[in-house]
């Protein structure tokens, strides 16, 4: 056999990439600096003043940089800090020619970091730090007064990004007189705003995962219809879409009659995680990057009071600052029967609002892994159980579940090492009817040219009354372990055996048949095995019979990519995953390849790697399309807190172009819990399955994760 057991109990967890990072903070007379491996990470001219630089908790990638006065914005320090996540790495550079005295709430929050500038007070000279939220081993400096200057230089082993994130950075300048002008630019180069009078609300909307700007429009926030013009702009955007807002006063005698900004812009404002907007008061500087649709506090953000300091944010746009890393469902669902090791979530389908969750490795009291699939129902904006499925004739390690398909009042579930008599895993499909609202038995089907260890039923797909049944370790006539494809059509209420597809160029070991895909006349069978790289076969049916029409290979793929591991197909759109393709020098990344039925053939429109894929993260271990929505997972994709927990993506088409929309984790997730092994689609309802899961101390019992697109 080719492949092992659904879920590998013991799953190797890929080792971390590290490497030596040199992070150097220094401080003069005339500037201060803090550079990672020499490229520049935040600078100041100023004699009195502060850098804070802050870095991703997983990549140590850069975050943001902020430049703030010390002597009157050392509160949005504190909030700064506060925000931070354990182990999160900062450097910080606080600097000064005259005595200040930090407020106390300044000192307690640098108390928690052990810092000895609490113990000076006043404070004239400089201090730099580089340490980890929740580590009590900081590097610290400190300058005598007469010099000004101090230097750190940390040298530390990480787990580099290797990513290029856009910068955007948002600069308040005073080289227009006492007042400062904003400034918005993306890796250096100016964002152009059309030259308005009295709009001085400058905005930016970016795309959430890769940073592209996608708009920018400038506003006067105290007029009515400039107000209203802004509320629409963000009605508009896509829950999760990616803001940046910039808002300072040019000249004192403008807007003279206005203060803070109207309750109702202020609210709009708070729903992309803003917090200081609502004390903003005119001649103030105002920078903020956020989320539509984030709670109030959850943006970065700095207000400021000074109008004479050269007030700065600079942000690297990486998709680990989107509002979705974290998902809220409304609800886990846990097996009714949860044990170790039962894998719920491992196999997901869904139609309507009938779901169907399988635990294909559940064992029963007297056979391991036998597997058990549960009915769900969605009814009140609740999912809720309705009945197990687990045929009584399933005998050693069957893996009931391991494939599952259901469309209307029909279900198909496969067992892939189900035996036939005296032949061993052969696999079987079984076929449910629903009958006076419960599900019942209605077939088992097992072709009668089936040989040991085809496994028969690894893959299903039923569209209207035809399925598709996969055996990827099925002979070919030269009783080589090809892999095929068999098709059935319900015909008076049963489904019968119509015919086998099996390519005649197959080769030993291609797989063919792992994955299958149906809808109306076209079909798509995965061999992520064939020549090295994988291939995805293409099927039209024409007269009631299914032809081969298009053979896929892209022409970048590399040996090992296993292209065709995941298919998906809806209407005119295919989606095919690619999940082992390398990122660069990354093993195991994975892609995505979008396929659109142009003029009598598919054609590729695009090919998608997020851009914060790490090695071994199998983007594209799964695959769904439904309607103008598209959803991926990377089953050991990395969070923002814990590398290789998994992650799903979602998409949604523009056109004929798809655009990245949200990224999703699983809560409290941990690194093996395999978020995304498995994922449903069905309008705007979502399910995810955490496979490998713990349960209330039940290691690999399995969660799924339900939501709403």
């Amino acid at each position: 056999m080719t492949e092992s057991s659904f879920a590998d109990k013991a799953y190797p967890l890929p080792a971390p990439l590290s490497s030596f990072l040199t992070l150097e903070i220094d401080s003069s007379d005339t500037e201060a600096s803090i550079t990672l491996d020499n490229q520049e990470i935040g600078l100041i001219r100023q004699p009195v003043g502060l850098i804070l630089a802050v870095f991703e908790s997983v990549t140590d990638h850069p975050l943001y940089c902020t430049c703030l006065d010390v002597t009157q914005d050392s509160d949005i320090l504190v909030e700064l800090l506060l925000k931070l996540k354990d182990n999160q790495l900062i450097a910080l550079i606080i600097k000064s020619n005259t005595p200040i005295s930090l407020s106390d709430r300044t000192k307690n929050t640098l108390n928690h970091w052990e810092s000895s500038l609490t113990s000076l007070d006043p404070f004239q000279g400089t201090y730099g730090i580089i340490g980890r939220k929740g580590s009590s081993h900081l590097t610290e400096s400190l300058s005598s007064t007469a010099q000004m200057s101090c230097a750190i230089t940390l040298n530390y082993q990480s787990n580099p990004a290797e990513i290029a994130y856009p910068v955007l950075m948002l600069r308040a300048s005073d080289s227009n007189g006492d007042h400062p002008t904003p400034k918005i630019t993306l890796d250096d180069c100016p964002i152009l705003f059309e030259e308005k009078e009295n709009e001085p609300f400058k905005v930016v909307v970016f795309d959430e995962l890769t940073g592209i700007p996608l708009e920018n429009e400038s506003f006067n926030p105290w007029n009515p219809h400039e107000e209203r013009r802004f509320r629409e702009l963000v009605d508009t955007l896509p829950h999760g879409r990616g803001i940046a807002c910039c808002l300072t006063i040019a000249e004192a005698t403008l807007f003279s009659r206005a203060e803070a900004l109207s309750s109702p812009l202020q609210r709009v404002i708070q729903s992309l995680g803003s917090r200081f907007v609502e004390k903003y008061q005119k001649g103030q500087t105002w920078f903020m990057v956020g989320y539509k649709g984030v709670s109030s506090g959850s943006a970065l953000e700095i207000l400021q009071i000074s109008t004479h300091f050269p007030l700065m944010l600079k942000v690297w746009l990486s998709p680990t600052l989107s509002p979705s890393v974290y998902w809220q469902p409304p609800q886990k669902l846990y097996a009714p029967n949860y044990h170790s090791d039962d894998a719920f979530g491992g196999t997901l389908a869904m139609d309507g609002n009938t779901a169907l969750m399988a635990s294909p490795l559940a064992d029963t009291a007297l056979e391991r892994n036998v597997g058990a699939v549960y009915v769900f129902h969605f009814n009140q904006g609740q999912w809720q159980y309705q009945q197990m499925l687990q045929p009584h004739d399933l005998e050693y390690q069957p893996v009931f579940g391991k494939s599952m398909a259901i469309e209307g009042e029909k279900i198909l579930i496969g067992a892939y090492f189900a035996d036939s008599y005296w032949k061993i895993a052969t696999g079987a499909i079984y076929s449910f009817i629903k009958k006076e609202k419960m599900w019942q038995q209605s077939q088992k089907l097992q072709p009668h040219d089936l040989h040991p260890e085809d496994c028969f039923g690894c893959a299903v797909a039923i569209n209207q009354d035809t399925a598709f049944v996969g055996a990827y370790n099925s002979l070919n006539l030269f009783r080589q372990a090809t892999g095929a494809v068999y098709v059935f059509k319900h015909i008076n209420g049963t489904w019968q055996d119509q015919q086998k597809l099996q390519p005649t160029h197959l080769e030993k070991g291609d797989n063919f048949g792992h994955s299958v895909a149906i809808n109306g006349n076209f079909a798509a069978v995965g061999a992520y095995l064939a020549q090295t790289t994988g291939i995805v076969y293409l099927f039209q049916q024409e007269n009631g019979i299914w032809q081969e029409s298009q053979v896929i290979q892209p022409t970048d793929l590399q040996a090992g990519d296993c292209f065709g591991y995941s298919v998906a197909l809806e209407g005119d759109m295919l989606l095919i995953g690619a999940k082992n393709a390398k990122k660069g020098a990354k093993i195991g990344a994975g892609s995505v390849y979008f396929y659109q039925y142009r003029h009598e053939q598919w054609q590729r429109i695009q090919r998608w790697q997020p851009s914060d894929l790490r090695g071994y993260e199998h983007f594209g271990h799964s695959v769904v399309l439904d309607g103008d929505l598209a959803m991926v997972g990377a089953d050991q994709g990395s969070s923002v807190t814990e590398a290789y927990t998994g992650a799903v993506y979602t998409f949604q088409r523009q056109g004929n172009i798809w655009q990245p929309h949200l990224k999703l984790y699983g809560i409290n997730a941990k690194a093996g819990d395999r978020f995304g092994y498995a994922i449903a689609l069905k309008r705007d309802l979502i399910l995810v399955g955490s496979p490998s899961a713990e349960v209330f101390g039940r290691k690999g019992a399995g969660i799924v994760y339900p939501g709403h697109f």
